[in-house]
């Protein structure tokens, strides 16, 4: 597999499972020393598989957050996808890690001989001047589609919004509360935008299964299942956003 290629899936896939914006994978991405990974053996990582349950990251900062939650860490989680490997975040991230050879700086960064120093400006924002930047994020997203629009052209209409808006969707689609979507996807509020999108996805839902019931289509539970992303006390994980 190309690194390239498969950087841009593994970069695709971890925004999907974190209702990521362009920025939270680039200007604000997570960075590789805080990824906690479960021991092997241990319960979350049984003997004989080959990949963990999930591993954890931690954003510190994104576009909306409120600035007195400067500095805190908002922990949330990757789930291993066990029903289908090309779709598990968990398996990609850790191959594109292995494969870059990193140990510090932002899980995704595609021009590491590049760095500069933080400006002032860069520092306030809680900018990566070390990360891609989002535009890198938007045309990888755009190429991707471009290629699939040959199957589907209504493809070609998306943007690197559309991974956040069907990521919102499709944690719908599998039943998530309205409360979890919205720490996932650190919406500040649960109106508005979010809302439509919740709203299309259990839709949707209900849609699949009258779709399911016809033979030869398999349903949406046999590709992978959303798992809510934010762990600690409700309240706690809360105050965070």
């Amino acid at each position: 597999v190309c690194p390239c290629a498969l950087e841009d899936w593994a970069w695709f896939l971890f925004a999907f499972a974190l209702m990521g914006r362009a920025s939270d994978v680039t200007d604000y991405c997570p960075d590789i020393e805080d990824i906690v990974i479960p021991e092997r053996g241990s319960r979350d990582w049984p003997e004989g598989e080959e990949r963990p349950d999930y591993i954890e990251v931690v954003f510190w900062w994104w576009k909306a957050r409120h600035p007195s939650k400067r500095n805190i860490p908002y922990k949330m989680r990757l789930w291993r996808n066990a029903l289908n490997s090309t779709f598990c975040p968990v398996f990609w991230v850790l191959l594109h890690l292995g494969l870059q050879g990193k140990r510090s700086g932002p899980i995704f960064c595609r021009h590491p001989n590049k760095t500069k120093p933080r400006s002032a400006k860069d520092m306030a924002a809680g900018i990566h001047v070390d990360a891609a930047r989002p535009a890198a994020f938007q045309n990888m997203f755009m190429t991707m589609c471009e290629h699939a629009a040959k199957r589907n052209p209504a493809l070609l209409e998306c943007t690197s919004h559309s991974i956040r808006r069907s990521a919102c969707q499709w944690a719908a689609f599998c039943g998530a509360p309205t409360h979890i979507i919205r720490l996932v996807g650190r919406w500040r509020t649960a109106l508005g935008a979010m809302l439509r999108y919740i709203r299309d996805g259990s839709q949707a839902a209900r849609d699949e299964g009258e779709i399911s019931r016809q033979p030869g289509v398999p349903p949406m539970e046999e590709v992978w299942i959303f798992r809510q992303n934010v762990f600690g006390q409700p309240g706690e994980v809360q105050s965070a956003l």
